[in-house]
């Protein structure tokens, strides 16, 4: 009898600990900083403009060691990260613009825009439970 009250009452220690973990609180998570690389700046609605004729644009992420990327949208569509064979969280891309994670440096590579039109591009990176979208808008040739 003594032996089931122990048995018990560790039950019952073990709930309360293991329901008290389980909270909508994550923990604070630091805002993920980008330094852009190569002067890359941003215009007043927070977009990195790219030439017409295409580029590379270069950031390091300077408080997460390994971040990957969620997604991207362009085109009114969103593209995931790479399946095919498997995952990797490290590469997205379309037929006009690859988006890649290597440690902590993101560099997004654009095709030349033939459209005559400009185009977009959002770029989201996590760490986990922090994001950051970065922006990009390529000018038309």
């Amino acid at each position: 009898m003594k032996t089931k009250n122990i048995w018990r009452i560790a039950f019952t220690i073990l709930a309360v600990f293991t329901l008290a973990a389980c909270t909508d609180d994550d923990g604070d998570w630091s805002p993920m900083k980008w330094k852009a690389e190569g002067g890359l700046t941003q215009d007043k609605g927070g977009y990195y403009e790219v030439a017409g004729n295409g580029g590379i644009c270069k950031f390091t992420c300077t408080n997460y060691k390994r971040p990957w990327l969620s997604h991207a949208n362009a085109d009114s569509q969103t593209y995931q990260p790479d399946y095919d064979p498997e995952p990797n969280f490290h590469r997205i891309h379309n037929e006009w613009f690859e988006a890649e994670i290597t440690n902590d440096v993101l560099t997004v590579t654009f095709k030349e825009n033939t459209t005559h039109q400009e185009r977009e591009l959002h770029v989201t990176v996590t760490a986990g439970d922090i994001f950051k979208q970065i922006h990009f808008r390529q000018k038309a040739d």
